[in-house]
């Protein structure tokens, strides 16, 4: 069926052929010629655009370029950059380097019932199609006290089990200036050794993906890219 409707729409002269168009990253790559270097982004996004200019697609429809080709992306304009360092974090070197790591968020002035039902339905939905998908937790607006620390800290644990259970790293972003405190307690609640990676001064939301590289400076400090979600 596919094959008779190509055939015939091929015979039409090229202004009656039906139209055909591309968008995102390989639209940008629908060349003839490959590069010296075939994967200059670490895909085949290169080798598949060549295949698909070389194809029966561009003989039997009119391919019509766009002047916009991604109309979303991950790693787009919504990109900032920092450096943690000092007492703002605390981690375990095992646990980084740290790659698109989507956030889960939650603000301090919400009902404990709510931030659950908010963190277990998206915890929920980003382990649907792979159980050991980590997240990183980002807690905005929290009070600055021991207790209120103390209480983050029992509530993460909580709604964190599936995590800790396969031992996935706790990654915990903090918009307050708690991070020390966080940390130590995270560590006294959960078993000796596991995994954290705990840093403050750096506001996300849900749906950002963040980066965390290993240390520098010594390990007194932390690179970070929170990245967020770009539409047209």
């Amino acid at each position: 069926m596919v094959n008779d409707f190509v055939t015939d729409h091929a015979l039409q002269p090229f202004h009656k052929r039906p139209l055909l168009t591309f968008s995102g990253g390989v639209a940008d790559c629908l060349n003839d010629t490959l590069p010296d270097d075939a994967f200059p982004y670490g895909d085949i996004g290169l080798l598949l655009g060549q295949g698909i200019k070389q194809s029966r697609l561009f003989a039997d429809f009119r391919v019509v370029p766009t002047t916009e080709t991604i109309q979303a992306t991950v790693v787009g304009a919504g990109s900032q950059s920092m450096m943690v360092s000092g007492s703002t974090i605390t981690y375990d070197y095992e646990a980084l380097p740290i790659k698109n790591v989507p956030v889960i968020a939650v603000e301090g002035n919400w009902q404990w019932e709510h931030c659950t039902a908010v963190a277990t339905q998206q915890l929920r939905m980003l382990q649907e199609s792979d159980t050991q998908q980590n997240v990183c937790w980002a807690l905005n607006g929290i009070t600055p006290s021991f207790e209120a620390v103390g209480n983050w800290c029992e509530w993460l644990i909580t709604v964190a089990r599936p995590l800790i259970d396969r031992r996935l790293p706790l990654i915990v972003m903090i918009k307050e200036n708690v991070a020390q405190v966080m940390g130590n307690g995270l560590r006294s609640r959960l078993p000796r050794g596991y995994p954290i990676v705990c840093f403050d001064n750096v506001p996300a939301i849900t749906g950002d993906y963040v980066d965390i590289g290993e240390p520098v400076a010594s390990g007194r400090t932390l690179p970070v890219v929170v990245k967020t979600l770009v539409f047209q």
